[in-house]
């Protein structure tokens, strides 16, 4: 992709050892923002990513421009200096959506993948990035579906902004008129009741104005709550799992597993001077992308984790800030 520089879009591919050319999952990360986007790489989606291989599906993570390795600037930098407008919201997701189609269209030249049956799907703002891979006339000839988790824009209030430029979410409903009017792809839309960027009366409203424009799409709210386990998409695996299933077979793409998952870890084998609490949070640890580690302390009973971080070094650095004791040790970790 020029725009992203000598770098390009960096990204990983997961093809399933199966005896025809697997369909293609998108997938991209939008939880974070700011200098965040060059702290995560591609494993910060495995989890998700290996829900999808075991149903047959090859899948590739990319990290859009200014995350993780690609090159380039994120659009958020970018950002025109405009008011808070749809016009600001809408020109973030085109943008982000032009990652999207460069990246589909490297992929659909692959000869292991069948790029004819194609899924777009992303969390926050990568969300709403596939939602508008959809839009207009440059949609992919392939994509057959697009999975929106949490999609829109974060509503922080305008005083711990500093003067950045920022969108009211309701200022951006009309933004969804227009992308319902401009796709017939089918859509999946999964929000969470709690921990939500977007929030629920705001994604209400939007969902409202793209369907009464003609888009198509069911919209699920899960009852996830942060605590604990924070993102719906990565670590919550289980909320959306029986949505995405129902919503695939509907479209008569795969959807049953036929590859078994790893077998879950037995508390048993923990270190018994753990808590409860953290081998509840070690477990959750285990399920993670890499690169990652888990940090603890017995004094203080205390742990953190980090993962899907660029570096091996990140992830324990960020694992002992999360940790919270005074005597926090790395007992695990995974490049």
């Amino acid at each position: 992709m020029p725009e992203a520089g000598a770098a390009g879009l960096d990204g990983w591919l997961i093809v399933p050892r199966i005896p025809a050319r697997p369909p293609l999952v998108l997938i991209s990360d939008g939880a974070h923002f700011g200098s965040q986007l060059r702290e995560f790489g591609p494993g910060v989606l495995l989890p998700e990513a290996l829900w999808f291989v075991r149903r047959g599906w090859a899948v590739a993570i990319v990290d859009r421009r200014g995350a993780g390795l690609s090159g380039g600037e994120d659009s958020d930098s970018k950002l025109p200096k405009m008011l808070c407008s749809e016009a600001t919201f809408e020109w973030l997701q085109e943008t982000d959506a032009d990652d999207l189609r460069a990246a589909l269209k490297f992929l659909a030249a692959q000869p292991d993948i069948d790029a004819t049956r194609t899924v777009a799907a992303g969390y926050f703002f990568a969300g709403a990035a596939a939602m508008w891979l959809a839009a207009g006339p440059d949609v992919p000839t392939g994509l057959k579906a697009v999975i929106n988790f949490d999609g829109g824009w974060a509503t922080v209030p305008d005083w711990l902004l500093k003067g950045k430029v920022h969108a009211i979410p309701d200022a951006i409903v009309p933004s969804f008129a227009k992308l319902g009017a401009s796709t017939k792809t089918p859509m999946l839309w999964i929000y969470s009741k709690h921990g939500s960027e977007f929030d629920m009366k705001s994604a209400g409203a939007a969902f409202d104005a793209f369907t009464s424009a003609g888009g198509v799409a069911q919209m699920h709210v899960v009852p996830h709550d942060p605590q604990g386990k924070q993102y719906l998409f990565r670590e919550n695996v289980s909320e959306w799992a029986p949505l995405v299933e129902q919503f695939l077979a509907s479209l008569n793409l795969p959807s049953q597993e036929i590859m078994p998952p790893a077998p879950p870890i037995d508390p048993k084998t923990l270190p018994k001077a753990m808590s409860q609490d953290t081998k509840d949070a070690f477990i959750r640890y285990l399920e993670l992308g890499l690169c990652k580690a888990f940090a603890y302390s017995e004094e203080d009973q205390t742990w953190g984790y980090a993962s899907g971080m660029l570096t091996l070094k990140m992830a324990k650095d960020k694992a002992l800030d999360n940790c919270h004791g005074h005597f926090c040790k790395v007992i695990a970790s995974k490049e």
